[in-house]
């Protein structure tokens, strides 16, 4: 399998919405993980979803995360808020947020990933954080514009009421917050409580509801993007004024006077931070879509320093003569925990962009929720002067030589690869056209090492484009891309076969397939399955019936396998793995097969023989092709690709005719090239 970036930012993978992530350390049965704890957007058309599910990675390889499944799911099945997990002796300890936080329940487990079981209502409000001390005493933090404190009791579910501090931090003013003087502009206390032990003091964490302006960020309107810290050297008071670690409006570009202007969409924001290996780290989460209901895992390096006075400083912090004297929140990446950047040579999702910019500024990431490697999260609705950005991406110590990007517009888009910058040096450019989603450019300039890289679109009509992934290769021929349209293998396979899945190809399968009978309990063989897309056409078209795919590439089967998994799992379909011109199937088994896109690389006469064969008499063969011959064009690719024959239309009647084929319909749109044949195995006929 060709591989695709895992663990970046998001670090899950783009299918998962784990948002409001509590992160973990924990050490069980002898391997020391990251767990972390979060929602679960899964109401896709409201905030969270119904059951909690638990992610970790070793904490030596922040990039192997590995869904350990769920672990908790509401007493009433009611929707569950943002939750914490802590360990107290032996036994982990879930702070389940049911009824859309109004209700906290406490359940335990013998593992860190559940299930979690037992549950006891709490004495907690909204957003509940804990905090196992050192002493062993447990102290507890909630609240929503207003933040309470206390100390709880052994049974881990209830507070001693005496210790109990209303509004140890000043809140936000406005929206839902109350008017009872405690309203703090540098505290601004929103929700999202969290709680940490760092460098000997307690740290108190939560998203901050800023109420005034803040120019150097791009903030003019309310705003709780950010997570916020204080510091104190008491758990519930005497919490002084910290600082910002992250906001999550994505890369913040520096204007001339001083100001700031966002290039993402911001969103409500919570998680904490965790110490990992000696290293710091900030959980937290991103927004895609057009709203809050799809919002996803993400994670930066931090610092962390202490200076003699006892000041705490989190985030990027500024030191003088070795001594830490200010910081500042971390920029929002895609490279997350690869400190490094991302690997430019593996295939890349446009979904890891952190920087949106331009054009309509209407451009977003859209949501994907099926659950594979490849799936990738795409760039919406981009209109011309749009950039997308990816901070950072790692190159090595050889420039690459080529730049592949799948892109799928509705009229002809250029596409400028830019540098360092969303306005820096053009280091390749290209022109995909309605037509052609999958485009491979040269790189002009030399890149090595660690660079943000962006994508500029655009074009002088209302065109609008959506921005699917992404690779760099050190291939030296130019060619070499377009040979995977014979044979899919490598990243390039891994592009056509998403152009064979989703662009023109997608097209022409439904022009092709609208007027073709499959019987509903019959088997159909596509030949040249591709990426399975067909496939699964097919298995619509015989409802009741089965479908078999069969191609020359592993790697085409691996995906088509991939892609029609539920049906394979019923027993309806089969992929294999073989050549056209030796079907391993006996005569007469099949009621009707499809060839898409591919007999230009057949041993044409036995190919069409073989399918003759393994076809019952009468039943019938359709081919689809995208290219008639007739277009200069369609020649010019002929010539690149090694192995390609393109049939004109009397002759492959011809060929046809002679593998005993007859009653052969035609079907054509010449103004786009496309042409279909529809053709009968009359095995009566060819006997006489």
């Amino acid at each position: 399998m060709s591989d695709y970036i895992k663990g970046a930012n998001p670090y899950m993978p783009l299918w998962e919405h784990v948002p409001d992530g509590e992160p973990r350390v924990f050490e069980y049965e002898g391997e020391r993980r990251v767990y972390v704890y979060g929602s679960h957007d899964t109401e896709r058309n409201g905030y969270c979803g119904r059951d909690y599910v638990v992610w970790s990675a070793p904490a030596d390889d922040l990039s192997d995360w590995k869904c350990n499944g769920i672990c908790y799911t509401a007493t009433d099945g009611s929707v569950l808020f943002a939750p914490d997990v802590v360990k107290k002796g032996d036994t982990y300890y879930l702070y389940a947020a049911e009824a859309c936080g109004s209700r906290i329940m406490v359940a335990k487990s013998s593992s860190p990933t559940g299930p979690f079981t037992d549950p006891v209502l709490t004495d907690l409000g909204f957003d509940p954080a804990v905090l196992v001390d050192v002493d062993g005493k447990i102290y507890a933090y909630w609240g929503f514009c207003k933040s309470f404190a206390a100390e709880m009791q052994d049974d881990m579910a209830h507070i001693k009421r005496e210790t109990l501090h209303e509004n140890f931090i000043g809140h936000t003013m406005g929206y839902k917050a109350p008017d009872d003087g405690h309203a703090d502009e540098t505290d601004a206390f929103f929700e999202a409580s969290s709680i940490r032990r760092v460098m000997g003091k307690y740290v108190f964490i939560y998203s901050k509801r800023y109420f005034t302006p803040v120019p150097e960020y791009g903030i003019y309107t309310p705003n709780n993007g950010f997570l916020t810290y204080k510091y104190s050297d008491s758990p519930l008071d005497g919490y002084s004024h910290g600082g910002d670690i992250i906001f999550n409006g994505g890369e913040i570009l520096k204007n001339s006077d001083g100001t700031g202007t966002m290039t993402y969409r911001w969103g409500n924001n919570h998680g904490s931070i965790a110490e990992i290996n000696g290293e710091w780290y900030v959980f937290y989460h991103r927004q895609t879509g057009v709203d809050e209901y799809s919002r996803q895992a993400m994670a930066e390096p931090i610092g962390a320093a202490i200076d003699k006075d006892g000041r705490l400083y989190l985030g990027e912090v500024t030191y003088k003569n070795g001594v830490p004297v200010a910081s500042r929140p971390v920029e929002m990446t895609s490279s997350g925990m690869f400190r490094g950047g991302i690997d430019a040579y593996k295939i890349i999702s446009a979904g890891y962009a952190c920087h949106i910019y331009g054009g309509a500024g209407s451009a977003y990431i859209k949501p994907v929720y099926d659950m594979t490697d490849s799936v990738s999260a795409p760039v919406a609705n981009i209109k011309s002067g749009t950039t997308v950005g990816f901070r950072y991406l790692s190159f090595g110590d050889v420039s690459p030589r080529h730049v592949t990007v799948e892109v799928i517009a509705d009229g002809d888009v250029t596409v400028n690869v830019r540098a360092d910058k969303y306005d820096g040096e053009i280091i390749a450019s290209m022109c995909p056209g309605r037509a052609e989603s999958v485009k491979n450019a040269p790189i002009t300039s030399e890149i090595v090492g660690r660079h943000a890289v962006y994508f500029e679109f655009l074009r002088d009509e209302d065109v609008t484009a959506e921005f699917v992934r992404f690779s760099f290769d050190r291939e030296e021929d130019e060619d070499a891309f377009i040979q995977n349209a014979k044979n899919p293998h490598g990243i390039g396979g891994d592009f056509f076969i998403e152009k064979m899945n989703r662009g023109g190809h997608a097209a022409l399968a439904k022009w092709g397939l609208f007027d073709f009978s499959v019987p509903c309990g019959g088997t159909a063989l596509d030949v040249g399955c591709g990426g399975g897309a067909n496939v699964e056409r097919l298995l619509s078209k015989c409802s009741c019936g089965r479908v078999v795919g069969i191609d020359i590439s592993p790697l085409s089967v691996e995906k088509s396998r991939e892609y029609n998994k539920d049906a394979i799992l019923a027993g309806r379909c089969e992929i294999l793995r073989g050549d056209v011109s030796a079907l391993p199937f006996e005569d007469g088994t099949f009621d009707v097969a499809t060839a898409f896109e591919t007999i230009y690389f057949w041993d044409i006469e036995r190919g069409l023989s073989e399918v003759f064969r393994v076809l019952k008499n009468g039943r019938r063969f359709l081919i689809c092709n995208d290219t008639d011959g007739e277009k200069p064009d369609s020649r010019a690719l002929e010539s690149r690709v090694v192995g390609m024959r393109i049939y004109a239309p009397d002759e492959l009647l011809r060929l046809l005719k002679a593998a005993g084929f007859s009653d052969i319909r035609v079907r054509r749109i010449r103004a786009r090239g496309m042409i279909c044949f529809d053709a009968a195995a009359n095995k009566e006929r060819k006997d006489d």
